[in-house]
């Protein structure tokens, strides 16, 4: 696991080593064992190393021996071992253990399709010292992150956006990534919020040369044939098989690995199986939020427990209060780059922090709600199409069972509602939209929201719903997630957060074998729409290796009580980030609206919690990052968090 940065000057020039070195500064917790160098002409390359593999030779940048290829590289490549045996045995020469130097070999041998042959986790950059190419590329699924500004002069790239600004980009909010952070906490697609930067998409790569840079795609989801074909136990079977190789390949490393266990399905299972590979007792690391009188609505430990138990492992758990939260909270922004308004991403980071005091690297759960259908929404929008397949006069007739029926399975009346919207880009996006729409273009001054404009989101995921015209809205649905909400929601949080800790993540259900395999299994054997049943082949496949409880239990989900604690704990860091002052100096924000936002939210006439949190978020990183009257330097607490408690 690495930081990863570079320049190449498109104008003649030679890059400035301070810039590059500047630039890996800035990332010194991504890679807090090593960093080297390199510069070739027009070229300049950087790396931090956190140390997995190859611990004491795997130093970056790593070069062939006849110096004509040079590769550094941010994550692991799982089946580094294999490749580098069958490039052996072609001829080429070895001088380390590193998974990186097979990157730089397999180039020699097939050229940019070299990364058709990886599995595993990264973001690379590649020169080609003959042909004075750059090759920048991002895995399957976007578990690692890559960045690029581009300007007449230069192409840069980073792993984390702050290690551009040393190169002078411009400190500048981009209107249309705000808009979207409004309706979904975070920001979908390639465009960030800083103006000129934008995230290399997963499964894509950028060549630069003298003449720009061309970004293109290398990889889909294929659906896998044999699944779609295949009976329910048979995919059950292989499912089996799939997982249980992917966590061994994840369990690749030189150096202790862990586990976070949630207590839910995905991550039982990859403790389950993780059990059987590790060598002394697997160690597990459990976080939950303080809730109080809502403990028995979403607190997991007791299915953790179930599971920590059954397979003997060595067992901790973090417990957070909101005072920990207002603690984490300006270190947080600071790691995250871009305003993000999830509070359980806090969570993600207290957690990594406890695990590193044994371990640099923790498997994860994280993927399978998406692939296995383990919300309600996906058998939700299948019913929606077999209702919607019924002439009008019937359904009229089916309405008063209808409620009876959603009562049972705690649908609400707006869930409801969307029985009778068509299978749009629209009805996607209120899945996911998290802003009241009472407040919507209200919040922003008039400058801001003629700037914002709508539909941002709409236009995003209308390029990946339109993706597989010829299959199910349901599965375009599940499709769109996995191009959308897994790569910049749940595993932009996972990598910044444990980064911050400096503890490599990886998340062995997103193996691109798993991901294909899942997206060729048949939707009834994923979930049933009655009796209701969620992620039905994954609880078949496992049941001998999950607890009972742990099986059946009712998905809760993460719950960060962050709106509970704005109005104890959290109040005072709330009035500050939110204050008239401030938004009216800012200038983005209408300061009466958002009083009124938080007086409502305050006196507790009303819930706003996720809003609330989400303007505090930007506020904060403004703060930081674009406020023209600050320099963009790490919070004091930026490795805080070591005084979380823990139990064993």
């Amino acid at each position: 696991m690495c930081g990863i940065a570079g320049i190449l000057q498109l104008d003649g020039r030679h890059p400035d080593r301070g810039t590059i070195e500047s630039m890996l500064d800035t990332m010194r917790h991504r890679g807090p064992d090593d960093a080297g160098t390199f510069f070739d002409g027009p070229l300049g390359l950087g790396a931090r190393r956190l140390s997995i593999i190859d611990v004491a030779g795997g130093h970056q940048p790593v070069s062939t021996e006849n110096g004509a290829v040079t590769v550094i590289q941010n994550g692991e490549i799982y089946n580094y071992a294999e490749l580098r045996q069958g490039l052996a045995a072609r001829g080429h020469a070895f001088r380390g253990g590193s998974d990186t130097e097979v990157i730089a070999h397999l180039y020699e041998e097939v050229g940019d399709a070299c990364v058709d042959a990886l599995r595993g986790m990264f973001a690379f950059a590649l020169w080609d010292a003959r042909r004075q190419r750059l090759l920048l590329t991002r895995d399957r699924l976007g578990v690692k992150p890559l960045y690029i500004t581009r300007t007449a002069e230069f192409v840069a790239f980073a792993s984390e956006i702050k290690a551009l600004l040393p190169t002078g980009i411009t400190r500048r909010v981009r209107p249309a990534a705000l808009g979207r952070l409004l309706d979904l906490v975070y920001c979908p697609g390639t465009e960030t919020m800083f103006d000129g930067v934008e995230r290399l998409a997963p499964g894509f790569r950028a060549i630069v040369d003298a003449s720009g840079c061309r970004i293109e795609p290398y990889w889909d989801i294929q659906p896998d044939q044999v699944a779609a074909r295949a009976s329910f136990g048979e995919n059950q079977t292989r499912l089996r098989d799939l997982l249980d190789d992917s966590v061994r390949h994840h369990m690749v490393s030189d150096v202790p690995v862990g586990a976070l266990l949630s207590g839910g399905i995905d991550s039982s299972i990859v403790v389950a199986l993780a059990a059987r590979h590790a060598g002394p007792r697997l160690k597990t690391y459990n976080v939950s939020f303080d809730v109080g009188e809502l403990s028995a609505k979403y607190d997991e430990r007791p299915f953790a427990r179930l599971v920590a138990d059954r397979y003997d492992t060595d067992h901790t758990e973090v417990r957070l209060s909101g005072a920990d939260l207002a603690r984490l909270f300006p270190a947080a922004v600071w790691h995250l780059d871009e305003p993000f308004g999830n509070p359980t991403a806090l969570a993600t980071y207290a957690v990594c922090e406890a695990a590193r005091r044994d371990v640099k690297v923790v498997l994860s759960g994280d993927g399978g709600d998406e692939l296995f259908a383990g919300y309600l929404r996906y058998p939700l929008d299948r019913a929606v199409e077999l209702y919607q397949s019924i002439p009008t006069w019937v359904r009229r007739a089916l309405v008063g069972p209808g409620l009876v029926m959603a009562r049972r399975v705690g649908l609400t009346r707006a869930n409801l509602a969307k029985l009778e919207a068509p299978p749009t880009v629209a009805r996607y996006a209120s899945w996911h939209r998290t802003m009241d729409a009472r407040w919507a273009g209200r919040l922003l001054t008039p400058e801001w929201r003629e700037m914002v404009g709508v539909g941002g989101i709409e236009a995003v995921f209308a390029e990946h719903l339109g993706r597989w015209p010829d299959r199910s809205f349901y599965e375009r649905t599940m499709y769109a997630d996995l191009k959308t909400w897994i790569p910049d929601q749940a595993l932009f949080q996972a990598d910044r957060m444990s980064m911050m800790a400096s503890v490599e993540l990886r998340v062995p259900l997103l193996d691109h074998r798993v991901v294909e395999f899942a997206a060729g299994v048949p939707f009834d054997q994923k979930a049933r729409i009655w009796p209701l049943e969620t992620k039905r082949i994954v609880k078949h496949a496992f049941r001998d290796e999950l607890p009972d409880e742990v099986r059946r239990q009712r998905k809760m989900g993460f719950f960060a009580p962050a709106g509970k604690w704005l109005r104890t704990e959290l109040r005072s860091m709330a009035l500050d980030l939110l204050s008239s002052e401030r938004l009216t100096r800012q200038g983005i924000f209408d300061a009466r609206v958002v009083d009124e936002m938080l007086s409502a939210h305050l006196s507790g006439d009303a819930y706003y919690g996720h809003e609330l949190w989400t303007l505090m978020a930007f506020q904060a990183w403004h703060d930081q990052f674009i406020d023209p009257a600050t320099s963009p330097v790490a919070p004091a607490t930026a490795r805080a968090g070591s005084s979380v408690a823990t139990a064993p």
